[in-house]
C-alpha cells in the first residue's frame, strides 16, 4: 500500500490497514507499506503494528 502522499495517520487510518492486513490474510497475501512518512511510520510503530506489517522504501525491494 502507497502511503508516500500520507502525511498524517488517525485511528480510523491504522483501522483500515489492519482491515487490509486482515483481507490479505485470507489470501496468503502480506500487507507492504511502501515510503510511508516519519509521523505515519511513528504511528505505526507506537501502537505495535510495525510487526504486521513490512515497511519498504522502493518497490525494488520486494522479491
Amino acid at each position: 500500500m502507497d502511503l508516500s502522499g500520507v502525511t498524517a495517520m488517525s485511528s480510523s487510518g491504522l483501522g483500515v490497514l489492519i482491515s487490509a492486513y486482515d483481507e490479505g490474510l485470507k489470501y496468503q497475501r502480506r500487507l507492504c507499506i511502501l515510503n510511508p512518512s516519519e509521523s505515519v511510520r511513528r504511528a505505526i510503530e507506537l501502537t505495535g503494528f510495525s510487526e504486521m506489517f513490512t515497511v519498504i522504501r522502493s518497490l525494488d525491494e520486494l522479491d
